[in-house]
Formats: structure tokens, sequence, C-alpha cells
């Protein structure tokens, strides 16, 4: 009786044995003949770049061209005006502490953010002026697609140009913002030209706009090369009452407009340089009483500036916080009460007021000359 509990035993360990060995074997042969598969995965949302020659795809091009560019714009402007001492950054984070204080290198976060989302906009309309053209054939040149990747394109040069001292393009040498910002004006001249031959009867407007947007992004680019001359040309040709807005949503975060996180109800970060508060100007609106910064300061989060959509236009009535005239806001159905910048806010970005100014320019420069 005793000898059975030892057959029985050995005879399980040997199964066991049997099934360990057949398991490696499988697992083996597995990976010897399916290791190359074992971890592609397919994303059924994603586009193959074959794809992307497809001329049904065109809309799908563009609107990437402008999605990178408005998110590349909204983080331009925040962090543009903290450089240009309109706002200070109160926060934790020693980046972007070392950001405010004007004492970081190239490879500071904050800093090679700005520059990358604006390279890639730069690199996504210039794609897709190549891929549309590639796609029209014979008059690639008469079409409302390539003029909007054209003029995105510009802007993104645009704000290469003004905001860094070089930067290359296409792997080229380092382009002095001189070069970038001729290219800019040579992408919006295309552009022009483009949207002025595509031009029917039935896109009339939407083609206007685009020219529009083109010349004061022309006048700009202009002006910072110190051509007043070809600036002011650019800017009488866009009409009164001109507005392009850049938008943005709540749909995902990188929709939402940048500024929005920085001057939230709870511990804000961005704040208002103290010579731009108390000025009782309706341009640069402040909260009535500061709040406490994420790095425990108390601050003065700015309200939306006059370039934002909803702007109040004018001043409150200290009283009733509300406008004396109901129809003094622009989009804002008459409430004056200066409003926090909300991750939907409107950016805007080309404006009949700023291409005014360019136009300007000359005159007041020959007035102070004088002077």
């Amino acid at each position: 009786m005793t000898s059975i509990i030892p057959r029985v035993t050995a005879a399980r360990v040997q199964v066991a044995k049997t099934m360990r060995h057949a398991a490696v074997a499988s697992f083996i042969a597995l990976g010897a003949g399916g290791c190359d598969g074992l971890l592609k995965v397919n994303n059924p949302a994603s586009l193959q770049e074959g794809q992307l020659d497809d001329p049904a795809l065109e809309p799908f091009i563009i609107n990437g061209v402008i999605g990178e560019f408005q998110f590349a714009y909204t983080n331009y402007a925040f962090f543009s005006g903290v450089l240009a001492d309109e706002g200070f950054l109160d926060h934790i984070n020693v980046n972007l502490r070392e950001f405010a204080l004007h004492n970081f290198n190239d490879i500071n976060a904050t800093n090679e953010s700005v520059y990358g989302s604006l390279q890639q906009a730069r690199q996504a309309a210039d794609n897709a002026v190549e891929r549309v053209k590639k796609m029209l054939g014979t008059r690639p040149d008469v079409n409302l697609s390539v003029a909007r990747a054209l003029i995105y394109g510009g802007y993104s040069y645009v704000l290469l140009g003004e905001g860094f001292c070089e930067a290359p393009v296409n792997l080229s040498a380092p382009l002095p913002s001189t070069e970038l910002l001729t290219r800019a004006i040579a992408h919006f001249d295309e552009g022009i030209a483009a949207a002025t031959a595509a031009t029917t009867p039935a896109n009339a407007v939407v083609a206007q706009d685009l020219i529009s947007l083109a010349r004061v992004g022309a006048a700009r680019a202009s002006v910072k090369k110190g051509d007043l001359a070809k600036a002011r040309t650019y800017a009488l040709a866009v009409p009164d009452g001109y507005e392009r807005l850049a938008y943005y949503s709540a749909n995902s975060a990188r929709e939402n407009n940048a500024i929005q996180i920085a001057v939230r109800q709870a511990q804000p970060w961005l704040g208002m340089q103290a010579r731009f508060r108390s000025l009782d100007d309706a341009r640069v609106p402040q909260p009535p009483t500061p709040r406490v910064s994420l790095a425990g300061n108390s601050i003065f989060p700015p309200q939306k500036p006059s370039m934002y959509g909803g702007w109040t236009g004018r001043p409150p009535d200290a009283a009733a916080r509300r406008c004396p005239a109901p129809s003094c806001a622009r989009g804002s159905g008459g409430a004056c009460e200066p409003r926090p910048c909300g991750v939907s806010s409107l950016y805007l970005l080309g404006l009949d007021l700023e291409s005014r100014h360019f136009a300007d320019l000359p005159a007041l420069r020959s007035t102070r000359s004088s002077e």
C-alpha cells in the first residue's frame, strides 16, 4: 500500500513536467514565428502618410494647419506678454520662474514649448501647401485651401521672426529674423494671389476675409523689418471693421485657450505688472481685488483685454458693474463687467485697428524725426 503514493506522485510530476515543456516549446515557436507582430497596434483613427495625398482629405489637412497654428498662437501670446513685462508668472515651477525673470537659456522647457509649437505650425503649413498643390495638379495657384495654408504659414514665420533671433527651416542653417520675416511676406503675397485667383461669386466673402488677414500679417512683418512704406501699402487695403479670430474650445486640452489655466479662480499664477494696474483703462481690465497665487502671493490676474472676443469695450459702472449703455460690449450682450479668460475665449488674429496703426507709423516716425 505504501508504494502506491510515490508512484502516483511521480506520475503527476511527470505530467506537470510534460505540460511545462509543451508550454515552453509553444512560446518559443510563437516567438520564432510571430515576434514581429507582437508589439504592433493599429489605431483606426490615425492616417498613414500615403493617405494624405488623397484629395478627399484636403479639408482635414487644412484644418490641421489651422489647429496647429491656433495652439502655437495662444502660447506665443501668453509667454511673449510675460517677456514684454506686461505680466509676470508667480509659479513654483523652476522653468516658469526662470522664464519670468528673463533668466533662461535655449533648453528652458517653457521657451522650448513656444518655439517648438511655432515650428510645428510652420512645418504643417508648408507641408499642406506642397500636398494640396500636388493634389490639384495643373492649377494649384487657384485654390482657397492653398491660400489658407500659405497665410497661416506666413503668420508662423512672422511669430518666429518676431520672437526669436534666428531659427532653422527644414534643417537649414539658422535663419536671421529678417529672413524669416521676408519669407512670411512671400507667403502672404502668394496667399493673396491664390485667394484672388480662386474668388468666385459663391466664395467672395471668404476669399476677401483671407486676403485681408494676409494684408494685416504682411503689414506686421513689414513693420518688423523696418519697411514702413510697404507696411502702409498693405494696411490701407484692409477694410474698416475687419476682424479675424483664432478659435478655442473646451473640446480638448489642446483646443483650450492656454492663458485660462494661469488666471483660474483658484491659485492663479499670471499677474499684471504694477505699471498696468489701476489705470482705469478698459483695454487692461483687472479684477476688483487681488487673489492668492499658486506661490502664495497676492496678484491681480488679468481679465480679458481688447484682443479677446467678448471684450467689454469700456469700464464698468462701479455700483452696478454694468455698462451704462447695453450696446457697448463686443459680443457680450451688454454685460461689461471685466471677465476672466476661459478655455473657449477667442483671440483676435487680424484686426482693422491693427492695420490702421501700421498705416499711421510712417507719419508718426516723420513727426518724431522733425521734433
